[in-house]
């Protein structure tokens, strides 16, 4: 087909580059073709293909007018992509790679989006990675919000090729660079959150096809020289406006242009360090030799540079010796299915061993979490040994259901629970060999994932303790300052990651980006039959609403912890805000650090008559606590200056909607994706506790309705947020990691 000049008026068109790709064309062609979006069309390019592949576009254009085909000598793909522009209609520019497959609602999704958010320039999703017949190996969790993306992506490149973005955005970052012969989509993806807002629809929608001749395998080399090239422009822009692709463009040799370029040395020392991460490390000495070259490092520098690394250096020589002794044993590595290491049967029933760095019975949300979700394994006829921290507090205790035995484990070292401490105790619980094996996530934990793999066992890493994304965690302990020790600590970090076979959350953005291993989301949830508004009406709650002096009143409610980042930094000028309607009291209930200079504060602003902090509540009585109220506060605050904040679940909210009231919160994920601004609560901007106050006038001003949201909440608890469903997801996740263990 030749060229046509005219474009044609459509919303979305579809560019895809070709290079002998005959084999798999037809696919891409197919799942294209058959979207649930109509709006489109697919302009193709066929560079000078050797093999058939523009005879397939040309039949495939004969059939579907909305295949337009292009033909050029092999230049490029990025040449490719932009003789597809000049002739390209669409209000929207979708890439697919020849290989790929798009599932049906990709480009309806996206389009969608883009049309929904016109302060988003680009919008992309998660990818499943599949083999050569398209069964698929796992999903690349790509995070959503454009904030982590942004800080994520000069790292590394997280977002792929499966954009759709509007034609003036393209227009406006210079389009596609062709002498970028690899790394093309990580230069184009950079510039483009550099120009704008972007997003990444949670949903795997766009399939990538691993097979021999892929770049990304074939030529890694390559790809990551040209990768790194591109971080180092990124910098430049950063630092000068600009960057120097036009000179290199013009030098026509990759290591001509390096030698030559100002920031030479910046892009050895990526390029050394990214080695370094690999252990690969004649490459790293080369790389870095150069770059210090140009500024010799000092004595001090230099030592703490090569401590840094030594832990890997270590763990690089254990798995050298531990190859060569395989070897001489003339064997493979024991894996999962090996045969010296026979898995135990499946029985019907779990055995199962819970290893959970948390204190029971102390009232925060891992607590809670931890034990209502042992307990209802055991309730459904499993045997779950629960191991946990022995707490140092006044605790209330409950009995626990049969099959369920609780070990608790002295875990603290100077005033930090440290769950690998438990291995002794797991290692003995073990005795019976467990069918699978729980573990909350912690940096200084790891006791599961040792058994895991000392005993040939499936792992389920829970991660949905407060901030569980490392860098966060880090600041928590002091060790973390020493470079060799913070490296130790990410590399046990990433090795919890590794082992597990399943990691479930009820927070996909706390999932870190690297890690491309079997990710459930499931949502945490609340004792339905606890917490119910039928409690408002009861004697207990009368009188205790009488004791509190809270008869009569508007009655605001927070349990938890007294922590900053529970908004408690922010709270006292929310409560001056609120208290300028007399009926608005605040019932606040639990301890934390923050709890004496909270209390100071109130009393500094004359506010001590309308707070009641009853202290720590126990959760037998929480319930009725929260039948006192009128409405649930959530402050979640993340640290000043940061873009994203990490943390598992909001567990207190499910239990305000649970027990009927409406929620006021922040705009920290996933919070507006629980509470519908308006339907169900309201979302306040974090760090504004002037807001916050008046979200809290507007409902006590509105008593009709706040029941009404408080009613909508208790329908979309039963529904979704109940711990039996959450249990039943997770049962069915742990039959399924057993069955693929026992190879049944």
């Amino acid at each position: 087909m030749a060229p046509q000049e005219e474009k044609s008026q459509v919303r979305v068109t579809v560019v895809m580059p070709v290079f002998n790709a005959a084999e798999y064309l037809p696919d891409a062609l197919d799942s294209l073709l058959a979207q649930t979006f109509q709006d489109f069309e697919i302009i193709a390019v066929d560079d000078g293909s050797a093999d058939g592949s523009g005879d397939i576009l040309e039949r495939y254009a004969a059939r579907d007018p909305r295949v337009r085909v292009l033909h050029q000598q092999n230049v490029g793909s990025g040449a490719a992509r932009n003789n597809a522009l000049t002739v390209a209609g669409g209000r929207y520019i979708a890439q697919h790679d020849a290989d790929d497959i798009s599932a049906p609602g990709r480009l309806e999704r996206q389009a969608a989006f883009l049309d929904e958010h016109p302060d988003v320039c680009a919008v992309y999703c998660r990818t499943v990675m599949a083999d050569e017949r398209l069964n698929p190996l796992y999903t690349i969790l790509t995070p959503e919000d454009d904030a982590v993306i942004r800080r994520a992506l000069p790292h590394g490149n997280i977002l792929s090729g499966n954009y759709m973005m509007r034609r003036e955005t393209l227009d406006e970052v210079g389009g596609y660079r062709p002498a970028f012969t690899y790394s093309q989509d990580y230069d184009l993806n950079l510039r483009v959150t550099e120009a704008g807002k972007v997003h990444c629809l949670p949903e795997g929608l766009y399939i990538v096809r691993k097979h021999p001749g892929q770049i990304s395998i074939a030529k890694r080399h390559l790809q990551d020289e040209y990768g790194t090239l591109v971080k180092v422009f990124a910098l430049e822009r950063k630092k000068l406006g600009r960057d120097s692709y036009d000179r290199f463009a013009a030098a026509g040799d990759f290591q001509r242009f390096i030698d030559s370029y100002r920031f030479r040395r910046e892009f050895y020392l990526f390029a050394g360090e990214r080695t370094l991460r690999r252990l690969d490390v004649k490459p790293a000495r080369s790389y870095l030799r150069r770059a210090f070259a140009q500024r010799p490092l000092s004595g001090r520098a230099a030592a703490l540079l090569a401590i840094s690394y030594v832990p890997r250096f270590i763990l690089q020589g254990v798995r050298s010796l531990k190859n060569r002794f395989i070897d001489r044993l003339g064997k493979t590595a024991p894996t999962s299915n090996h045969p010296l290491k026979e898995p135990a049967p499946f029985r019907g029933r779990f055995e199962i061993l819970y290893v959970a760095g948390t204190e029971l019975f102390a009232g925060h949300g891992g607590s809670v979490h931890t034990w209502e979700v042992a307990a209802e394994l055991a309730r459904r006829g499993h045997r779950v040994t629960l191991i946990a921290a022995r707490t140092r507090r006044e605790r209330h205790e409950r009995v626990p259901p049969r099959n369920l035995t609780v070990v608790e484990v002295n875990m603290h070292i100077g005033g930090v629970i440290v769950p690998l401490r438990a291995l002794r105790a797991a290692r003995r619980a073990c005795r019976e060999k467990p069918d699978v094996i729980i573990e909350r996530l912690a940096i200084p934990g790891g006791a599961g994932a040792i058994l895991s793999r000392k005993m040939n066992i499936p792992l389920a890493l829970d991660v949905n303790g407060p901030a569980p994304h490392f860098d966060m965690v880090l600041k928590r302990h002091a060790i973390a300052r020493l470079p060799p020790a913070r490296h130790l600590l990410s590399w046990w970090f990433r090795t919890q990651y590794r082992r597990s076979s399943l990691v479930f959350t009820a927070n996909p953005s706390s999932i870190p980006a690297w890690f491309d291993g079997r990710v459930e989301v499931l949502d945490l949830g609340v004792a339905i039959n606890k917490f119910t508004p039928d409690l408002r009406d009861s004697e207990k709650t009368a009188q205790l609403k009488k004791d509190l002096g809270l008869d009569g009143k508007f009655v605001v409610f927070y349990a938890g912890a007294f922590m900053n980042w529970q908004g408690f930094n922010v709270l006292p000028e929310a409560i001056e805000a609120a208290c300028k309607d007399d009926r608005v009291m605040f019932l606040l209930a639990g301890q934390g650090d923050e709890y004496e200079s909270f209390r100071s504060r109130i009393d500094t602003l004359g506010l001590g008559s309308r707070v009641v902090l009853p202290g720590a509540v126990s959760p037998e009585d929480l319930p009725l606590y929260a039948a006192c109220a009128d409405v649930g506060i959530a402050p979640y605050q993340p640290p000043e200056g940061k873009d994203e904040f990490y943390f598992g679940s909001p567990l207190k909210v499910f239990e305000y909607m649970a027990a009927g009231l409406p929620v006021v919160t922040t705009d920290c994920p996933p919070l507006p994706d629980i509470i519908k601004e308006g339907e169900s609560g309201t979302i306040v901007p974090p760090h504004d506790g002037g807001a916050l106050g008046r979200a809290i006038l507007e409902l006590a001003a509105e008593p009709q309705r706040a029941a009404e949201m408080g009613r909508r909440n208790r329908d979309i608890a039963i529904g979704k947020y109940s711990w039996k469903r959450h249990v039943d997801r997770l049962e069915a996740l742990l039959l399924d990691v057993t069955a693929k263990q026992t190879g049944t």
